[in-house]
């Protein structure tokens, strides 16, 4: 709290009139945070996207998200705030299957993806791929964080749960990929 107080440059009384402790600061700002990422996942879902284009779109903003990402951080939160780090992760992992499972029914609904395909188990393998992706030793930080990392993972996703038209529409987001790059 002294570090924080001089980095704001307000006393350490001043900052206790407005939180009463650091639990509720890390909570404030965790807080924050939910509803920063909230609001650009929810922006891309009001964008009237098809499923596959706003699952890139997602994707990018995921990429931004890695290159901020500090992993120290999560582990100090973790360490020091484990009720904290808790409530991070089931924010994270809830929100996660709610958009993964509008997705997948958007999706179905629009012919992009298999009609066959079991949404709720589809919705779990992707979160536990990504979680996995956050805690595991096989794969650096620069790898991990890397944007050819979350493409790949796009196309063998896509790849996988997609119809014949949405193969097409995966198809034609590659070029424009190409295109962009």
């Amino acid at each position: 709290m002294d570090d924080i107080s001089h980095e704001l440059g307000i006393s350490k009384k001043t900052l206790y009139q407005h939180v009463k402790d650091k639990n509720e600061l890390i909570d404030l700002i965790l807080d924050m945070e939910f509803e920063e990422k909230n609001t650009c996942f929810d922006h891309v879902e009001r964008t009237y996207l098809n499923a596959i284009d706003e699952l890139y779109q997602v994707q990018k903003i995921v990429n931004i998200i890695l290159k901020e990402h500090s992993p120290s951080s999560v582990y100090d939160l973790k360490k020091y705030y484990p009720e904290a780090y808790n409530k991070m992760h089931k924010f994270r992992r809830d929100k996660l299957m709610d958009h993964i499972m509008e997705n997948l029914s958007k999706g179905k609904a629009e012919g992009l993806y298999r009609q066959d395909i079991n949404e709720e188990l589809i919705a779990k393998l992707q979160v536990q791929r990504i979680e996995n992706a956050f805690e595991n030793d096989l794969l650096s930080i620069q790898e991990m964080t890397s944007p050819k990392l979350f493409h790949e993972i796009f196309i063998y996703h896509i790849r996988g749960i997609s119809s014949e038209k949405g193969l097409k529409e995966l198809e034609i987001v590659l070029e424009k990929l190409k295109s962009d790059n």
